[in-house]
């Protein structure tokens, strides 16, 4: 038997992370594919490992050649993400196509959702760096409005990173106690 992992910078896995997933085979680029499917006189079937089907190829038609070759070179894929080993003779294309297309969505939304938000907190900071010097002062000298507005971030944004702000919050629950003396 014939186990090869195949390997590409078509998913948010970096190449050693793919590599490491498959530790004791060889390892081909998707790049090299002609060398992996190559045809031999040998008598074992080819068994192709990949750790998700998102790094096969970037469009439909690339996965459906792909198969093709799969299919022709009777060999199996085995995707450690899908859970899947998938005989190339008996293989539905269709099914397969659909199972890629969940496997490249999944894959990007990941990395998206990923990138957005390291790069949503990055600006986040340097807005409330902006600030920070001035957040503990009194709020009468700096009111909290002037603050957000000069930060162009929201309050809650704000007391995550840096906390409530201790005097505004003690002279502001003053001001409660003396209204409320007020009415009495």
């Amino acid at each position: 038997m014939a186990d090869k992992a195949l390997i590409s910078e078509l998913t948010w896995r970096s190449l050693k992370m793919q590599k490491d997933a498959f530790p004791d085979m060889p390892h081909f680029h998707i790049d090299d594919m002609h060398v992996l499917f190559r045809k031999t006189t040998r008598n074992e079937m080819l068994h192709v490992h990949v750790l998700s089907l998102a790094i096969i190829a970037t469009n439909e038609k690339e996965f459906r050649t792909f198969l093709e070759i799969l299919k022709d070179r009777k060999a199996c894929l085995h995707s450690k993400e899908e859970c899947l080993v998938i005989l190339g003779t008996t293989v539905s294309f269709n099914k397969m196509v659909k199972i890629w297309k969940n496997a490249r969505r999944d894959g990007a939304a990941k990395i998206g959702g990923k990138m957005s938000a390291e790069k949503k907190k990055a600006n986040s900071s340097l807005a409330v760096a902006k600030i920070k010097d001035r957040w503990p002062l009194p709020s009468k000298e700096w009111p909290t409005k002037v603050l957000l507005k000069e930060a162009g971030v929201s309050l809650n944004t704000v007391k995550s990173l840096l906390g409530k702000r201790p005097i505004a919050q003690y002279n502001y629950q003053a001001k409660l106690k003396r209204k409320d003396n007020a009415k009495r």
